[in-house]
């Protein structure tokens, strides 16, 4: 019923926008967004399974004259641009039910290409309407950009698209041939979040030799321990337990305590003047926000995700530390009981990360 009714709102649409995004997890996927400004309404059309296969046969699809040449000589290597597109243009069938990559060709008596070094564009106003020409001049011959037969009415009835989709160098390039090569109306605007994200993590890995990378891994092993191992929620609980074992057999006095005291008021942007801040530094240590409520994780390796949580998660670095070490004998010892079997317990793995 969802499909069918996209294909009632959509199928008359002709300006059309479309936000894509393809995946890899598992099978590579193109998930998108329709939107139509007329109709004011927007949807999810079908998920499209992208092939994976880096070879192409002639038979494999609607190519142009060109791909299916490159592709008998065996000479196609990548086509992941090539198949990107392909999905998205199903899409918009799927959603439409007519509407493909097509609809969006441009009839060849409009003049929509780039002009040439001798020719530019200048609009008269004729009849009381502006009338848009190309000018060349050095044969002084003007052509009209649309027919003169061409009503504002059947200007109209033509197909557009705006494309939203990933700034990388598949997606830019599938853009660059639908809009130059095959003269489609098609407009491609790029998320400049998904590369920023590459491109920080690439500085990353490099920078310091790695230094940062690592220190980056670190962190999002970190704040992601309430949901661990395996996505269980285990180590949540015995967070709990640590804390509260903590609680029970330390005071403010105690020398652990008092070592780390600075660094963990430093870390709330505090300081430790008397020693009343310090007991009152103590007792908030039972409201830790990361051992009171589970919360979320941030992805992996994502810098942006990260920085979401970092105010919160970046004040309890030093407590956390402070906790894990109380304990370390007691995981030490436990290890040793554990190795007679064969394996260490992870706990004493998120020890010596944090440590």
């Amino acid at each position: 019923m969802y499909y069918d009714l996209q294909e009632l709102i959509f199928g008359k649409a002709k300006k059309l926008c479309i936000a894509a995004d393809p995946s890899g997890y598992g099978e590579k996927t193109l998930v998108s967004i329709l939107w139509s400004p007329k109709m004011k309404a927007a949807c999810y059309p079908p998920v499209q399974i992208i092939p994976c296969s880096n070879l192409m046969s002639p038979l494999d699809g609607d190519m142009t004259d060109r791909l299916r040449a490159l592709a008998q000589k065996q000479r196609l290597q990548r086509v992941a641009s090539y198949r990107e597109w392909q999905a998205l243009s199903h899409a918009l069938f799927q959603a439409t039910g007519s509407v493909s990559l097509d609809s969006f060709a441009i009839p060849a008596d409009i003049i929509w290409q780039r002009v040439s070094g001798d020719d530019q564009r200048s609009t008269r106003i004729e009849d009381n309407n502006a009338v848009a020409y190309v000018f060349n001049r050095a044969t002084k011959q003007r052509r009209h950009v649309f027919p003169p037969a061409m009503t504002s009415e059947e200007l109209e009835m033509l197909h557009q698209l705006t494309v939203a989709m990933d700034s990388g160098s598949t997606g830019r390039a599938g853009g660059m041939f639908a809009v130059h090569k095959l003269e489609m109306n098609v407009f491609v605007v790029y998320d400049k979040i998904h590369r920023l994200i590459r491109d920080v993590k690439l500085a990353a890995e490099k920078a310091a030799g790695g230094a940062l990378y690592r220190a980056l891994l670190h962190v999002c092993f970190v704040f992601s321990l309430n949901q661990r191992p395996f996505g269980s929620g285990e180590w949540f609980h015995k967070k709990q337990e640590l804390l509260a074992f903590f609680m029970e057999t330390t005071t403010p006095d105690d020398p652990i305590f008092r070592n780390f005291a600075d660094h963990i008021a430093s870390d709330r942007g505090t300081t430790v003047e008397s020693l009343e801040d310090r007991a009152a530094l103590f007792s908030s240590l039972a409201e830790l926000p990361s051992f009171t409520r589970k919360g979320v994780a941030p992805k992996m390796m994502r810098w942006f995700s990260v920085n979401d949580l970092w105010e919160e998660r970046s004040q309890e670095f030093y407590a956390l530390k402070m906790i894990l070490q109380h304990c370390s004998g007691s995981f030490e010892r436990e290890a040793n009981k554990q190795n007679e079997f064969g394996f260490v317990p992870s706990w004493l793995f998120v020890w010596k990360v944090i440590l």
